[in-house]
């Protein structure tokens, strides 16, 4: 699957990449408190969160994209949008 994401530390910066496994991880880069999704092993994330059960949220839609046999997703958007997605 491929995926949209905000570049880390930008505003409006974008990257469209393929991504083998996505994990939620507390910000561990220490730019400030809050829960992040990753590519597992990889040093910087992709997506930022102020609390776990956003981050989790955002988990679920790339599961329920995937499940779907979509092969894009926009994350940068749950940023933004930060709702849980019904389905």
């Amino acid at each position: 699957m491929f995926i949209k994401h905000r570049l880390y530390g930008t505003i409006n910066m974008y990257s469209i990449r393929q991504f083998d496994s996505l994990v939620v991880d507390c910000d561990s880069v220490g730019f400030s408190e809050g829960w992040t999704l990753h590519e597992l092993g990889a040093p910087v994330p992709l997506a930022w969160f102020p609390t776990f059960d956003e981050a989790n949220a955002a988990l679920d839609r790339v599961a329920a994209a995937l499940e779907h046999g979509d092969n894009f997703f926009d994350l940068s958007a749950c940023e933004t949008e930060l709702e849980p997605c019904a389905g």
